[in-house]
């Protein structure tokens, strides 16, 4: 007669077996509610074994996790306790130790695993080594008590990608609050490329169910993060990110340097921690900025600056620059006498950059503006454009050589191979972001109104 004493010890030997078998960390996944979440485990396995030889767990509570959505919030507590147990067990019966083990979550997920590293502790087992939040479920969550959401006393490192940061009432299901040791912001944490679909055009992109369909459409920016980091399990992209005060600063080149360490930048997804400096964290998360594609592979970031010598006070205009192929626009940016402005924006790869392309419009915005309009306000004169790839270091100059670039006009610009105006280009910190910086020195102010799009500038 089997006894269930014997099951459980047969069950016990066979995952001491398979556990041993492996001297790696163990990762345990916790999804949130949505099925995609749910779906997107054996993916995650998947990426994570094709990295190095280590242990896979997905802890699912599809039972425990709705509906509805309230059910689900008074759940998590038992499930991160029972979760915790779980790990317990592992560490008890297979030797692997609880500072090793990393736990991802994704929306309430996150706040499971929240609970898993505080019932951790609370049965003496220590601190979780790592808790990876992707975007933390805002509601009923967002500026509460430490001891009801995800925190940095979790896990001895806790890091958290935001992807749908909006407020709930325009349709946010994140929250922008920090969480973490360090805490991801790609493209704000809430603008999210690719997410701007309508349903219909959700539906036809999807080619699946209606009920899919839906839930990609409505909670498209929600689920990035699982995405995301898939793709940073194993990709050559490092998801480089940048400490900015706020995401403007950061959207106009603000913050470009990852310091004299590296303590600026940090790595968003699967392999935060090992970029992480923990000096960096003063009892403060480490809020960090960078751009993101709509489509794989999502890790794409590019630095534009342009300087300015002004010789008038103003001239209005739309800027436009292609490279090789493509056009590159964005957002209106206001630049005064002798300063210069930067921006940030993603782009695919179009490799070496031989030539590239300027179109300049000459714009008015008020009519007494119109009435002061002279010729000399309707042409600016390129000095130079300096192109610099950031993740090589390696600069590229294209010399306007004082041209002059008439409102509605375009002008093509050629490599130049023998430096000439490059050693008048401002001097640039070393930087490891991926992607390529201009510096283009104007001779007349303007107010640049640019409009965004998709960028020709390479990726590499």
């Amino acid at each position: 007669m089997e006894t269930f004493e014997d099951e459980r010890d047969e069950e016990v030997a066979a995952i001491a077996v398979q556990f041993q078998a492996s001297n790696h960390v163990a990762h345990s996944r916790v999804p949130g509610t949505w099925t995609d979440a749910v779906a997107a485990g054996p993916e995650i396995k998947e990426e994570l074994l094709k990295s190095r030889d280590q242990n896979v767990v997905v802890l699912s509570w599809f039972g425990g996790s709705g509906p509805t959505y309230n059910q689900a919030v008074a759940n998590i507590r038992l499930i991160g306790v029972m979760g915790a147990h779980f790990l317990a067990f592992l560490a008890r019966e297979t030797g692997v130790r609880i500072q090793e083990m990393h736990v991802v979550g994704q929306s309430l997920g996150a706040h499971v695993a929240s609970y898993v590293g505080s019932a951790l502790k609370d049965l003496r087992q220590g601190n979780l080594g790592r808790i990876t939040g992707l975007d933390p479920a805002g509601p009923q969550f967002e500026h509460t008590d430490p001891l009801v959401r995800l925190d940095p006393e979790d896990a001895l490192f806790v890091d958290v990608i935001h992807t749908d940061a909006t407020p709930l009432a325009a349709g946010g299901f994140g929250m922008l609050q920090p969480m973490g040791h360090v805490d991801f912001y790609p493209n704000f944490g809430s603008r999210v490329p690719g997410c701007e679909l309508s349903l219909p055009d959700t539906l036809q992109k999807e080619n699946s169910s209606f009920v899919y369909g839906l839930t990609r459409y409505l909670f498209c920016n929600h689920l990035k993060g699982i995405n995301y980091f898939i793709e940073s399990i194993n990709s050559p992209c490092p998801f480089v990110a940048y400490q900015c005060s706020n995401w403007f600063e950061f959207e106009r080149g603000g913050c470009t340097s990852c310091g004299q360490r590296g303590e600026k930048c940090g790595q968003m997804g699967y392999h935060a921690r090992e970029a992480w400096k923990p000096d960096s964290f003063k009892g403060k998360s480490q809020q960090l900025y960078l751009f993101t594609s709509d489509l794989r592979p999502h890790c794409r970031t590019i630095h534009s600056r342009y300087h300015d010598e002004s010789l008038y006070p103003y001239v209005n205009g739309l800027t436009r620059m292609m490279l090789n192929r493509g056009d590159y626009s964005d957002r209106g940016l206001r630049v005064k006498h002798g300063q210069g402005f930067s921006f940030l924006v993603p782009s695919p790869e179009i490799g070496e950059i031989e030539e590239i392309l300027v179109e300049w419009e000459h714009e008015e915005k008020t009519r007494k503006a119109k009435k002061k309009r002279s010729l000399s306000q309707t042409r600016i004169v390129i000095d130079r454009v300096v192109v610099q790839t950031l993740e090589r270091r390696a600069k590229v100059a294209f010399c306007g050589r004082g041209r002059v670039l008439v409102s509605g006009e375009r002008m093509t610009m050629r490599r130049n191979g023998s430096g000439g105006c490059l050693e008048k280009a401002l001097p640039m910190e070393n930087q490891s972001l991926k992607g390529s910086l201009f510096n283009i020195r104007l001779r007349e102010n303007i107010e640049e109104f640019l409009r965004r799009g998709e960028s020709a500038i390479p990726f590499f």
